[in-house]
């Protein structure tokens, strides 16, 4: 199966998993979002989300700091106060994602997993109804989220799935071994040898 094909096969399970019920928030979310998507300019083109996002990531997650540039901060929030941006859909449901996972951890509860799933999947959909892609950190989130729900099957599958398109993604190959420790210890070798002062490996693999 050629990653077209792979990329076909992820769109049909999304479509699939799509949930629009027995969530207030996720209602809340959805007449927004369907508010928003009334007048929106959608174009496939137009890559600035797309290249907002893989920025994100890249900073955030592969880099070895973790640590977000002050150029990426402020672009962010230009991008998100900006009401005529094409695609805005996307990175709504981005921010709306986060907000939720940053607003559950700074209070020390758990967060709204299926509420979570419901977000990333649609966010998915989205990326790939306008771009025929899905961003690294879309990916990552993906994955984070069926761990969240106990989900470890797709999980495994998912991410096995992700690598094929970002095959240099950290977090991903930590994710991989993580939740298939037995047949991916030579995984693990790989990153404490390469990326030891990565602060994902350090937190999940030297701690």
């Amino acid at each position: 199966m050629n990653k077209k094909s792979k990329l076909i096969f992820l769109f049909l399970i999304i479509s699939s998993t799509i949930s629009f019920s027995q969530s207030t928030n996720f209602d809340s979310l959805l007449i927004q979002y369907d508010s928003l998507k009334k007048g929106m300019i959608t174009d496939s083109k137009d890559k600035e989300i797309f290249n907002l996002l893989e920025n994100l990531c890249s900073e955030s997650l592969q880099d070895e700091t973790g640590e977000l540039k002050k150029k990426t901060i402020k672009k962010h929030t230009q991008l998100t106060n900006n009401q005529k941006l094409k695609n805005r859909s996307i990175l709504f449901l981005f921010n709306a994602y986060q907000k939720h996972i940053s607003e559950t951890s700074s209070k020390g509860i758990k967060s709204d997993a299926q509420y979570q799933e419901k977000i990333i999947n649609l966010l998915s959909f989205e990326c790939i109804s306008i771009y025929n892609k899905i961003p690294e950190i879309v990916y990552i989130y993906m994955g984070e989220s069926m761990m969240n729900n106990n989900d470890i099957e797709n999980a495994i599958q998912h991410f096995n799935l992700a690598l094929e398109f970002y095959p240099k993604s950290i977090p991903m190959k930590i994710y991989k071994y993580l939740l298939d420790k037995d047949n991916n210890t030579s995984l693990k070798r790989e990153l404490v040898k390469k990326h030891s002062k990565h602060w994902m490996v350090k937190l999940k693999l030297l701690s």
